[in-house]
């Protein structure tokens, strides 16, 4: 089974909700042109990522005025649509850091909120508590968003759970592109799945962000790289690989020992 995956490797406009609306729209119209089938946008692209007290004014529910609106589009364009926001709270606390998935219906399918919070970021949000695949028109997918790659439980718990092919939002800054590449690479090879992954680019507060969005087959071989600027990024998606992959080398699933691994699980 194949499809076609559209990166937008976008610069946010921080706390312009509107004006990153009007971008997205622009993108999901790009990607629909093209004949793409999913299009997904950074952590935290509705808003931008440098928030810090303000972080509650950008906040809006699953289903709220912003993300209602991307499912229209989504509608529209007959595209898949994955969205970074700042959810709001449903119990009153500190939003959460998420990842919106809607289908080319408009149909909103759910989200995932962020679990690993990085250095300011408990400051600002409310980490999630697990991981989620997706149902979608071709294959289930696993979410992630930026730090969380960088702990392999999750992504494995993702390929347990039936996930074949793992998506990660990112607002990922200097000077971590070695680590950046490592993670997505690692993370396809180990499990045996494709790793999309979406960073953004600009200049926000202390940060600034390098763009290189990537996608990694199951093997581990890094099959698109963007390079620093704006701009949509397409890559057509095989599954076949993943089963390629296991036959002609190595099958980490099935071949691990959780039996050896239960300290893992310990607090």
């Amino acid at each position: 089974m194949k499809f076609r995956v559209a990166l937008a490797q976008t610069n946010p406009v921080l706390f312009d909700k509107e004006a990153n609306l009007k971008i997205a729209e622009q993108y999901i119209r790009q990607a629909s042109l093209t004949h793409v089938d999913f299009v997904v946008f950074p952590e935290c692209h509705l808003s931008g990522y440098y928030l810090e007290d303000r972080v509650g004014e950008m906040a809006e529910p699953l289903r709220g005025v912003c993300m209602s609106r991307l499912a229209e589009m989504a509608r529209m364009h007959n595209i898949a649509v994955m969205m970074g926001f700042v959810e709001s709270n449903p119990s009153g606390g500190k939003p959460f850091d998420s990842l919106g998935v809607i289908t080319r219906r408009g149909e909103m399918v759910g989200v995932y909120r962020k679990i690993h919070l990085y250095n300011q970021e408990k400051d600002w949000f409310t980490a999630g508590t697990g991981v989620r695949v997706f149902p979608t028109d071709y294959a289930p997918v696993g979410v992630l968003i930026c730090y969380d790659v960088e702990f392999p439980e999750g992504p494995r718990i993702l390929a347990l759970r039936g996930a074949q092919w793992i998506v990660v939002s990112t607002a990922t800054m200097l000077p971590n592109q070695h680590s950046y590449r490592v993670f997505q690479m690692a993370r396809a090879l180990e499990n045996r799945l494709w790793i999309v992954s979406v960073n953004r680019v600009g200049n926000e507060g202390p940060f600034k962000f390098f763009g290189q969005s990537g996608v990694c087959d199951p093997t581990g071989q890094l099959v698109l790289q963007a390079g620093d600027g704006e701009g949509l990024f397409v890559v057509e998606i095989d599954l076949d690989a993943n089963i390629s992959a296991k036959k002609a080398d190595t099958d980490y699933l099935a071949d691990r020992k959780p039996e050896a691994y239960g300290d893992l699980v310990k607090t």
